[in-house]
This record gives C-alpha cells, structure tokens and sequence, in this order.
C-alpha cells in the first residue's frame, strides 16, 4: 500500500511532490520516538474535504510530504470528488488526520514500510531507465546493479560523493533518510539521529537528474569538517524477480 502515493498522485496537489516508490529494502535506522497512528477510526467513505483541508495545512507549515503542494483545499477536492471508498485512500487519511507534522510523517513511512514487509508493493509500478518519468514511478534495476550502486556501504558522509548528474541511489523516501541516519562525519558524530533531523538538513529538490531523470532531493549535513552537499534519487529500486 503506498497511501502517499494514492493521495498525491491521484489528487494531483503538488507539482513535483515526492512519492514513495517500492519496494522498500531493509537497512538500519537511527530514529527515536514511536511510530504515530491516528487517533481517528477511518469510516467506509472519507470526508474528502477534511482530508484536503488538512492536507492544505501541512503544506503550510512545510511538512516533508505536503511541502510542495500548491493547491487550495477546493482544488483538491475538486480533483479527488467529495468522497472516495477507496482503501488506500482511507489507510492514507487515517495517517494525514494525526495532530503533527511528524506522527503524520512517521504513521505514512510505517504504512510504506509495512506494505514493503509483506510484499504487496513489490516491483508495481516500476518502470526501465529509458522510459519516461511519471509521478512516482520508480526505476526498477537487476539486484547485483543495485548492490554496487553509489551510495552503497558508505559509512561515512566524507566517503558520499554525489552530484545531480551523479546523485546517490535509494528506493523511497524513508529509506534515503535512514541512510543519512547510517552515517558518521570524520569525527564519529551524527548530525542526522532521526527522520526529522534528515527532514531538516534536506534542502528541497533540484529538479530532473541522475541516470533515469528522477526527481532529486539535495540535503547539506554540517559535520565539523565541512558541510557536505548530497544529492540523493529516491526512485531506484532492486527488482526482486
């Protein structure tokens, strides 16, 4: 199930807002806090206007998912209609009606997260490097290409050499900010403790770039040495079969 990508790609709301691409390949998380869940007991059929005026408002306050959304309430729900049964609709709403940009955050990462672990995403949707970008699609490569990709086993952000012609590989947009997490400056420290902190260095996207013409996010982590610029394409994934 990949709510997000439900929500942002159907409606339509933000012009190159991020979607979570699948699968989701396991890898070590530096992250503190539970995971949020809604308090809110989604009905059959959602109230779509709530779910776009909320989504209005965390794109107010820049929350990572919403942050690029440029829609008003109104014109979301007149590309979504005024109600949906949909059910990943539904798992999607259930996360957005949490009471904080972060719970909101950490309630669709633990839904991507879950989808990946029991298989219902994988390989959907993913598309050959040469075909054209839609919104969301990810590129799906041999698993011994993605194993060696750039990015892999680095365990420091001195070894994290990228650009947006060459921007380090990841499959979603949690797992790019648990790879920030992962690793350390020249010093040991590590700026990045949580998918906030990841949330906070990242400094917005870059447009088109990378091998397959992705979206990128650019992030600059400030280490006592240095602040390094790291380009990362969320939307390369290992093909499993």
């Amino acid at each position: 199930m990949r709510a997000a990508l439900v929500i942002l790609v159907v409606c339509g709301c933000g012009g190159s807002s991020h979607t979570a691409p699948p699968p989701r390949p396991p890898q070590p998380q530096a992250d503190s806090g539970a995971r949020g869940t809604s308090s809110t007991t989604p009905s059959t059929t959602i109230d779509v206007a709530a779910v776009c005026t909320r989504i209005v408002d965390l794109a107010a306050q820049h929350c990572r998912q919403f942050a690029e959304i440029h829609d008003d309430a109104e014109q979301c729900v007149a590309k979504l209609g005024p109600e949906t049964a949909d059910p990943a609709f539904e798992k999607f709403a259930a996360c957005v009606l949490n009471p904080s940009c972060e719970e909101v955050t950490n309630c669709l990462e633990a839904a991507d997260e879950a989808a990946a672990n029991d298989g219902s995403d994988a390989n959907q949707k993913l598309r050959a490097c040469k075909d054209k970008p839609e919104a969301g699609d990810a590129v799906g490569i041999p698993r011994a290409e993605w194993d060696k990709r750039n990015g892999a086993n680095l365990t420091k952000y001195s070894q994290a050499v990228s650009t947006k012609a060459l921007p380090i590989e990841m499959c979603g947009i949690p797992a790019e900010n648990r790879w920030l997490g992962t690793l350390a400056c020249d010093d040991g420290s590590r700026p990045i403790k949580s998918s906030v902190d990841a949330e906070n260095s990242r400094a917005g996207n870059v447009g088109e770039g990378g091998r397959c013409r992705s979206i990128l996010d650019l992030y600059k982590v400030t280490c006592p040495e240095k602040t390094y610029d790291i380009y990362i394409d969320a939307y390369i994934c290992p093909l499993e079969k």
